[in-house]
Order: structure tokens, then sequence, then C-alpha cells
């Protein structure tokens, strides 16, 4: 085009002065007519050792010069310009300038609106209430008409756009009404649900409606009739206005939800560019990974609905790929782990099918003690955990009964020692011979000790990819292997079994386990046996294997135990054993159990009966 000669520019200039700057529509007072008045900066005193110091002021882009080359352009192309606009565009132009004010809300200019209004899809028609200004403040401004803060509330049926806190302070709206009263009907309202607090509803009406229709309605007086033709009119009227308003609100709500399927489908680009250049990175087991690109979803810089610039990928990278990094060494670790479990796991069940017939005594060690144990651990530990163990770990259980046997060769070497330590007679099987575990303060005679379960408990320990054994080991039976570093020979334990020693008739110092197994007597705790309120006394009778590891009193006293003599009571004895036997054996040792069927050791009750359930 052809540049103005000075003549047009002129009279384009007066053109625009000699247009009516007062708008049409009650919604243009929003808009300041008058510049505001610029007040001079303060000046603050600069010292002399600051004069000599020079800083660099950023210069605010200054918009009246392109501003004047838009006056200055012929009015036929403005609107041919303006024509290809949305109605938010307009009503922003209309806010820059009180020339571009006054060109825009002057009644000539409505087809500029009309013509913009059409760009929108969907968009209902202007009602007959209202202007076009006003239409596009209610349809696509962002900001409340009072306070002129970010809000999504409209209020179609009030014709009004007050944000929730404008809604309860302002006077224009009134909750203390009757939903139901006199112009239910057609009395213009606004409600909304809120997800959260107490209340969940609000209805708020539109005080100067009301207060004309109350205005109206008295008017009237005594006279039914015209009051029943005014009200027809005003229900036909609201049910027009009510209509539109609905038909807005499914636009407003399609509209929020293009624009957020709009914004989402920009975060998904921008999350497959990362991808993209991730994998070609060398990222390619983590991008295909779910829980990966679930956190890189999650990161700040991947919510932004913008396409993904060079710039931008500069500017995440670092903590993109150190994301990526961690994933994979996660990921790894995480691997790892179901490997070694599920070796651990293959290994235990089959331990357990191995020993399941094998007698209670003797003593059997733990599936964690075994596989630390020479050939087991070289093929548990040094197979790679990509490769299956399970066929050699078939081939290898005919070493188990002498690896089983080296085992308790060695602990009982290391209890043996614990009792040279203490200065006792270094024999195994006497029937003094007891120690106390330091965890539980129980007492335990050989070979029950080998069988006690604190021996075997440990902590929980992470998976240190450089060394999985402890964990292995751990994860095999929640335990270690056995060691003897946790028993010790209580003296007052050992005055408690020889008293009871005494009490059936042999000598402490020579009386082994199989001489008062030889016995079978049965003896009386005297502290743990009560008289009833008849005076009747109720014995506690037990073996001698139980009253030697009994934890009925503490202190070593030669009164403590009283054999039981008459035939009678010790045939009734007998019995009551057995009945308990049926139900399932209690070992001596502690307060676990073992399977009567297969005699498989069990640490608690409720271990045997999954056990139970299982088989």
């Amino acid at each position: 085009m052809a540049p103005l000669r000075r003549s047009q520019r002129s009279a384009t200039k007066r053109t625009y002065k000699s247009i009516d700057s007062e708008p049409e529509d009650d919604h243009s007072k929003d808009y300041t007519g008058n510049a505001p008045i610029k007040k001079k900066a303060r000046v603050k005193e600069v010292s002399q050792d600051a004069e000599n110091v020079t800083q660099a002021v950023p210069k605010r882009r200054r918009l009246r010069g392109l501003l004047q080359k838009v006056a200055e352009t012929p009015l036929d192309v403005l609107f041919e310009i303006f024509s290809n606009l949305d109605p938010l565009d307009l009503l922003r132009l209309s806010r820059t300038t009180k020339d571009l004010r006054a060109l825009l809300l002057q009644r000539t200019s409505s087809f500029v609106w009309k013509r913009a209004r059409q760009n929108v899809e969907g968009l209902p028609p202007l009602p007959d209430d209202l202007s076009e200004p006003k239409f596009a403040h209610l349809a696509f401004d962002k900001t409340c008409s009072n306070c002129l803060h970010p809000t999504k509330f409209v209020q179609w049926e009030a014709r009004t756009k007050y944000c929730r806190k404008c809604l309860e302070t302002s006077d224009l709206f009134v909750t203390t009404f009757d939903p139901y009263g006199e112009f239910r009907g057609f009395l213009p309202r606004f409600e909304f649900r809120c997800a959260s607090g107490r209340r969940r509803y609000y209805c708020y009406a539109y005080a100067p409606a009301l207060k004309s229709l109350r205005e109206q309605s008295d008017s009237f007086g005594e006279d039914r009739i015209k009051r029943m033709v005014w009200r027809a009119e005003r229900e036909k009227a609201y049910k027009k206005l009510l209509s539109h308003a609905r038909q807005c609100e499914i636009w407003t709500e399609r509209r929020a939800e293009d624009r957020s399927n709009e914004l989402e489908n920009a975060r998904v680009q921008r999350l497959e560019g990362v991808v993209e250049r991730l994998t070609a990175l060398g990222w390619d087991d983590e991008v295909k990974n779910p829980d990966f690109i679930d956190k890189l979803r999650s990161k700040k810089s991947m919510r932004h609905p913008r396409a993904l610039t060079e710039r931008a990928w500069s500017n995440m990278s670092d903590d993109i790929i150190a994301l990526a990094k961690w994933h994979k060494s996660d990921r790894l670790k995480k691997e790892m782990i179901r490997a070694v479990e599920g070796r651990a796991d293959l290994f235990a069940d089959a331990y357990s099918d191995v020993t399941r017939d094998e007698p209670l005594l003797p003593i059997f060690p733990k599936a964690e003690s075994v596989v630390i144990q020479e050939p087991f651990s070289t093929l548990f530990f040094d197979t790679p955990l990509n490769l299956s163990i399970a066929d050699s770990l078939q081939a290898m259980w005919v070493h188990l009964p002498g690896v089983a046997s080296k085992w308790r060769e060695v602990q009982t070497a290391e209890l043996l020692k614990l009792m040279q330590e203490a200065g006792l007679k270094l024999d195994i099987n006497l029937a003094t011979t007891v120690f106390t575990c330091t965890n539980c303060r129980q007492i335990f005679q050989y070979p029950y000790v080998l069988a006690h379960n604190c021996s075997f408990w440990q902590p929980y320990k992470d998976l240190n990819p450089e060394d999985w054994k402890p964990y292995a080991l751990r994860y095999i039976s929640s335990g270690v292997a056995w060691s003897a570093t946790l028993f010790t020979t209580n003296e007052e334990s050992i005055k408690k079994v020889e008293y009871l020693i005494k009490t059936c008739g042999l000598d402490p110092e020579t009386a082994t386990q199989e001489d008062m197994n030889a016995l079978d007597c049965r003896v009386i705790c005297n502290h743990c046996s009560i008289s009833s309120i008849d005076g009747s006394k109720y014995k506690y009778v037990m073996r001698w294997q139980n009253a030697a590891c009994h934890f009925g009193y503490t202190n070593a006293n030669e009164n403590g135990w009283t054999l039981l003599e008459d035939p009678e009571e010790i045939k009734r004895v007998k019995i009551l054993e057995k009945s308990e036997k049926e139900r399932g054996y209690h070992c001596y040792s502690s307060e676990n159990f073992a399977c009567s069927h297969c005699n498989v050791l069990r640490s608690r009750g409720r271990d045997l009966e999954d056990h139970l359930l299982e088989a």
C-alpha cells in the first residue's frame, strides 16, 4: 500500500476526533475516559561515592508510537482487520486509547463486533437486552466487573460477571430470599455447587431485579388481573432469558473443555518431543517404562502447554537427564531385587521340600545356614542372577546330610567354648547343661538350642547392588545363620536344674539327659501350683525337660520342686500329655511348634496354621 499523504493523514485524525466518545452501553463505564495524572517520581539523594556508579536501567517499551500508526490507518482498512479478530481482541483494543475506544464503542461499529462474533464457533446469538461489547465481556473476559480479579463465574441471568468474593460482599446479589417465593418463576439468580467446605450449594438473587419486581408488583395494588397479565409476561420473558443463559453456560463449558484438551495436547506434544530427544541420547529402556513417563510428566517443566523449542530443551535437559539416570539406577536395583528374591524363594522352597520328611532330631540347620556352606554357596552366590539354578540345585541335595552334620559339629564346638569360658564341665549331654538366650532370657537344653528363633533374627536390610548376599540371607527366612554368640551360661539357671535333678533322685554332677529321660518322672512346680477357694490344690505338673526350661520362678530354690509319686496321678498326667501330643507337638525348648505330620519346625502357632493350610 502506498504511503498516505499528509493531507490524508490529517483528515483521518479529524475523523477520529469528530467521533462521539460516549459509549452506548453501561458496560463502557468500566473504562476510564480521562488519562490518569502522572506524578513526578521522587528523586533520592545520591552520595558522592554513588555518583560514579553507572547502572543500566531497562527501558520500557513505549506503545504510543505503534498506536499512532494505527490511528493513521484508513477506517476501511482498520474495520477489515478488526473484523478478523476475536471479540476479546476487540475488547482489549477498546481499552488501549480513547480514540480506539470511541471508534469501537460507537453504534456504527457494531458490524465489526458482529463479524468478530461470527468467527467464534458455537457462540450463542446476541440477545436483545445486551450490546456487542457487553456480550463480549461476559463471554470472553476473564476478570470480575467489580474488582478486576480473575474469575470463572458469569451470572448469565443477571447479565453480570462477578467473582465469588464480590458476590458475597456486593449489594447487587443477596442470599436472604425465598427461592420458592412470589417471584420464583422469573427472578434472575445464580447457582453453583462447591466440591469442598461445609456448605456445598450456593444461590444468589440479583438484587436490582428483585427490587424492580417488587415495585412493579406493588404498583398494581388490588388489581389481580393486571398482576396476572404482568406475571405471564415476565414468565415468558424469563423463559427466553433462561434459555439463552443455558445456551451460554453450555457453550462456556464446552469452550473450557476444548481449551483444556488443547492445553493437554500441547503438553503431550511437549512430552513426545522430550521422549524423542531422550531416545536419541540412548535412554530407550527408560522412555519405554510407564513409571518413568509418569515421573517425567510430573516435572514442572513438562506441565507448560507450549511447544518444545531448542532453547526450552537446553534449559530442562540437565534436569531430565538426571531423572533418567536416577530412574535407570532404581530400575536396575528393582530388577536385581526381583532376581535375588526369586532365587531365594527357589532355594527356600526346595530346601523345605527336601527336609520335609526328616525327623525332628537331629536338628537340621535352617536354609540360610545351609546356603552359605559349600557347595551350595558357590552355586547360589556365584551364578549370574540371569541364569537359573534349579537343575543344578536339584542334583546338589545329596550333599545336604554331610553339610548338616558338619554344621552341628561346628555349632556344638561353639557351645563347648562358651562352657569352657564359664569354667563348666565340658559335657554337652549333662542334664545341667543349659544355655540362656541374651535376647529373650529363655533357657534351652542341647540340642534344642540350635533351633531357637532369636539366633536367626536380624533387622531388615536394603539391597546393596555391590553385595546382595546379606539381602538374600535376610529374605530366605527373615534371618541370619545361627550363631552361639547370642547365648550365655547362666549360673542361676544351672542351679535351678541342679535342684530339679536332686528332686528326681540323681546326682547333678553325673546325671545326663539320657539318665533323666530313663526315669520318666514328673515333677510339680510349687511356685505355680495354686489352691482353690474350697481348699483343693491345683498342681502344675510337667516332665523334667519342661521343668529345666520352666519360667515359673526366677531364683534358684531347692524347695521349688516336688516329685510326683502317686501312681494314679502319674497315670492321669500321661493321659493328658498324650491328648496334648495328638493336638500338636510342643517343643521343650520354647513356645515353638512343629508339624506332627512332617516334623517341620515352625516358629509360631500362626506359622504352623499357615503350613497346615498349605499342606
